[in-house]
């Protein structure tokens, strides 16, 4: 599952809580997505459509889309990296997204607050009900 994804540059950096995949890097001029595992073996797999990227990324399990749509691409064994040191960018990732959740979800309840002191029950928006449930599920799912 992914924890965080950043994007510049046409380069998409994914960050992953996953068994297997911890790290990812998706070229999208090159379309060289490079996958780093937990253990830190990197390997880059080369002209991977952004579809199947795509697939790979939003994917419940990376590992699962890696076997099926990935790993028949021509690869390159790059240099590993320490464990410790993948251990340590992920764990940064997972926290910085715990963060930004619990920003958004102390964001929400400001505003359902603020709704029912200014509108009584009739104040409470559905809307905001429903992105407070969902984002302290994805929160408690991290």
């Amino acid at each position: 599952m992914i924890i965080q994804r950043e994007e510049k540059d046409g380069i998409v950096k994914g960050f992953y809580k996953s068994s297997n995949v911890a790290l990812s890097e998706y070229n999208k001029a090159t379309k060289d997505l490079t996958i780093t595992f937990g253990y830190g073996g990197v390997y880059t797999y080369h002209n991977v459509p952004q579809k199947d990227y795509h697939r790979f990324e939003l994917a419940e399990s990376q590992g699962k889309v890696l076997s099926s749509h990935i790993k028949s691409f021509t690869f390159t064994k790059m240099d590993a990296v320490g464990k410790d040191e993948v251990t340590n960018l992920v764990n940064e990732a997972l926290e910085s997204e715990k963060l930004s959740f619990t920003h958004r979800i102390v964001e929400i309840m400001g505003e359902i607050i603020e709704n029912y002191l200014q509108n009584g029950k009739k104040g409470l928006n559905p809307k905001l009900m429903e992105e407070l449930d969902k984002t302290r599920g994805f929160l408690n799912k991290i």
